[in-house]
């Protein structure tokens, strides 16, 4: 009987580790595909800086570029909660404000049928409707 525990023992320890093994592995890789992705963003940043040097292209403020600005990261993480609380008036007008100021996509739709029913005044902000209460 003692040599079956002594074998599932082993056999135990042995699952134990090649799960540890393939932890370390899988660790490995994900430090290794984050490091790829700074260096590629490391790179383009670089060669962005080479083409404004030689006037190729416009800085990046003032290119269509896809990433958000620290402002508008900001008014994004706001249009997120408020589409869970809602917003009074006041604010939906002063975060409309915000997102023509930071140049952040917006809408106005109160007064519009087009969402829920019975219709519920809203506004949109990056996509997110975002729901007006009194």
């Amino acid at each position: 009987m003692a040599p079956y525990l002594f074998a599932g023992a082993v056999a135990t320890v042995a699952l134990i580790w090649a799960g540890m093994k393939i932890a370390d592995e899988i660790h490995s890789r994900s430090e290794s595909r984050a490091v790829q992705r700074e260096i590629v963003v490391c790179n383009s940043k670089v060669k962005d800086q080479e083409q404004e040097k030689k006037g190729k292209t416009e800085p990046k403020e003032k290119a269509n570029d896809k990433r958000h600005t620290s402002d508008q990261e900001a008014l994004s993480d706001l249009a997120k909660e408020a589409k869970k609380k809602g917003v009074t008036k006041d604010a939906a007008d002063i975060l409309l404000e915000w997102s023509k100021e930071y140049d952040f996509p917006s809408r106005d739709d109160r007064g519009t049928t087009h969402w829920q029913d019975p219709p519920v005044d809203h506004i949109h902000l990056g996509g997110k409707h975002i729901p007006i209460i009194n």
